[in-house]
C-alpha cells in the first residue's frame, strides 16, 4: 500500500494499493481516504471542481491536527470550518498540494500551490536553501528547483554572481551548504548563469548534464 500523509494529519490520510498500478505508471496517485477522513478538491472559492480540473487538496476528519503551535495566523489561514461536513465544529485544512481527479476517482498530484516542494518524502522550502546559498556566495541571485535527471528527481540551484565565479569558488559553494542544511536539502547541481530567467514556468533555466554524482 502507498500512503499519502501530509504533515498536518496524525498518520496517513489516503492509501493506494501499489499492485493496482499499471506497469508504466510514473507516479502513484492519491486514492481512497481512510475511515473518518474526508478529501476535497476545491477552487479558490472553496467550491468543488469538476473531474479533470486541477484544484487545491483539502482534508477534513478526525485525523486533522488542531493547529500550528504558537502560530495563530498560520492556523487561521490553513485550518477553516468544513462547509461539507454534517458534524458541528468540523474543520478542514489546505494541504498546499494541487491535484486533479481522474475518471476512476483517483487524484493525480499536480504540484504545489505555494513554494514548498516534496522530495523523497521530505517537505522542503526552496527559499531556505536559496537564502543559505546567498549568504555563502555573497551577492548572488539564487533560484532552487527540482529537476528530473536520469530518472532521478534532484535539487538544482542556479546562481548569478556579479563577479564571475571560478571553478574553485563553485566547488567551495557546492560543499558549503552541508554545514548549514540537512542532507535532503543539499542541491545536487550548482549552475552559474549570466542572468536568471524569471518566467513563471522556470523551465527555461538550463538543465544540468547527467552525471554520476552521488547523493549528498
Amino acid at each position: 500500500m502507498y500512503g499519502y500523509d501530509p504533515t498536518d494529519t496524525t498518520t496517513f490520510a489516503a492509501v493506494h494499493a501499489v499492485d493496482d498500478l499499471p506497469e508504466n505508471a510514473l507516479r502513484v496517485p492519491i486514492w481512497r481516504p481512510l475511515r473518518a477522513t474526508r478529501i476535497y478538491v476545491l477552487d479558490t472559492a472553496l467550491d468543488p471542481v469538476p473531474r479533470g480540473v486541477s484544484g487545491d487538496l483539502w482534508i477534513g476528519g478526525d485525523a486533522l491536527v488542531d493547529g500550528y503551535v504558537n502560530r495563530p495566523g498560520l492556523t487561521a489561514e490553513g485550518v477553516v470550518a468544513d462547509p461539507f461536513a454534517t458534524t458541528p465544529g468540523a474543520r478542514m485544512y489546505r494541504t498546499g498540494d494541487r491535484v486533479r481527479r481522474r475518471a476512476d476517482g483517483a487524484l493525480d498530484y499536480r504540484g504545489r500551490s505555494d513554494s514548498q516542494l516534496k522530495l523523497r518524502g521530505f517537505q522542503i522550502e526552496p527559499g531556505e536553501i536559496e537564502a543559505t546559498l546567498k549568504t555563502i556566495t555573497g551577492r548572488a541571485q539564487v533560484a532552487v528547483d527540482p529537476r528530473e535527471i536520469t530518472e532521478d528527481r534532484v535539487l538544482v540551484a542556479w546562481l548569478v554572481h556579479p563577479e564571475r565565479p571560478t571553478d574553485e569558488h563553485l566547488a567551495d559553494w557546492r560543499q558549503a551548504p552541508r554545514h548549514h542544511l540537512s542532507a535532503y536539502m543539499i542541491q545536487r547541481h550548482l549552475i552559474p548563469l549570466d542572468s536568471l530567467p524569471l518566467t513563471p514556468t522556470r523551465r527555461c533555466r538550463p538543465a544540468p548534464a547527467p552525471s554520476p554524482s552521488p547523493h549528498p
